[in-house]
């Protein structure tokens, strides 16, 4: 059996165990079962807690579900790479080594984005302009004739 396939190999044997019921003859189910065991095995789980529902869990380069996860994601022992990312936040990314039979668990936390700053008002720049046209003051009034016709 190829080790990369065996969590689809462990769900079509489980799911034709499940559907065939009592359907399935007793050696068959028993070999089935062996297989099963042997799978479990070969297998881990990651167990994935996140400070934020609704982030896109990527394992491997594929999306595996959305925060919260119902249940482990079960994985092939080996060495794996987890990016958990939602828009607003930092991307979280690990890499890490599951071994068969193992449940790791992942709790992480997801930190914001830092809002963007907003550019700082700068005071008008008052900017000098030629008035062309020339204000006068009022004319003076001559003064009142003061002398008196005799």
């Amino acid at each position: 059996m190829e080790t990369g396939k065996v969590v689809e190999a462990l769900d079509a044997f489980t799911a034709y165990l499940g559907e065939g019921k009592a359907g399935v003859p007793e050696d068959r189910r028993s070999e089935v079962e062996a297989l099963i065991e042997e799978i479990e095995g070969k297998i881990g789980r990651v167990d994935v807690a996140c400070s934020e529902d609704g982030a896109a869990v990527v394992v491997d380069d594929f999306i595996e579900a959305t925060t919260p996860l119902e249940k482990p994601v079960p994985l092939a022992a080996g060495i794996h790479t987890i990016v958990v990312k939602k828009p607003g936040f930092e991307p979280f990314r690990k890499e890490f080594t599951l071994v068969g039979g193992e449940t790791k668990a992942l709790t992480i936390e997801l930190a914001a984005l830092a809002a963007a700053q907003p550019p700082v008002a700068q005071p008008p720049v008052e900017t000098a302009t030629q008035n062309t046209e020339t204000q006068h003051e009022p004319a003076a009034q001559p003064p009142p004739n003061t002398v008196k016709p005799k």
